[in-house]
């Protein structure tokens, strides 16, 4: 279905317009914030708090970004704001929460060496190196989600590269 056609029955509270919407970007969403977090159950509550919130206010939506840019956003913030309700949040330390059938075979003893290198970048790090080497997104599509200029996301995405791989070296893994 075409985006603008979705959007138009999400305005008008369709159920099948708002599982599409769902299925269509629930592993993104997930993923995305549970690379930022490490914490599943935290992940879970702000994908569903993002629907949530995109469902209620779908109506506010000028179409300014694709509904894709707009969900992660909303994502992005509540995560955020379950940040700011629980000060000093510890990350997890237990990697095995962020398995599951579905992705259990991404998790090879180099993955998990990645993963626990993630870890030690900072939220922003975290974020710049999900969304475009791990997920895979274009430096246009990471500018508009993240509202900075595309140099900002290069610039970014090179420092954290270089923090990873400094991590890693640490790690002994070259």
């Amino acid at each position: 279905m075409d985006e603008s056609k979705l959007i138009e029955l999400l305005k008008r509270g369709d159920k099948t317009a708002k599982e599409i919407l769902v299925r269509s970007t629930q592993d993104f969403l997930f993923n995305s914030v549970m690379q930022i977090c490490h914490d599943r159950n935290l992940a879970e509550d702000v994908v569903v708090d993002a629907y949530l919130y995109a469902f209620k206010y779908i109506k506010n939506f000028r179409g300014e970004s694709s509904l894709k840019t707009w969900l992660y956003r909303i994502a992005r913030n509540t995560l955020y704001k379950h940040y700011k309700k629980i000060k000093n949040i510890e990350l997890s330390d237990n990697i095995s929460t962020f398995k599951d059938d579905k992705i259990e075979s991404f998790y090879s003893d180099r993955h998990e060496l990645l993963f626990e290198a993630m870890k030690k970048l900072n939220l922003d790090e975290r974020e710049i190196i999900t969304l475009v080497d791990i997920e895979g997104l274009s430096y246009e599509e990471t500018s508009e989600i993240l509202g900075v200029p595309m140099g900002t996301v290069k610039s970014r995405l090179f420092r954290a590269r270089d923090k990873l791989r400094n991590i890693l070296k640490d790690m002994g893994y070259f």
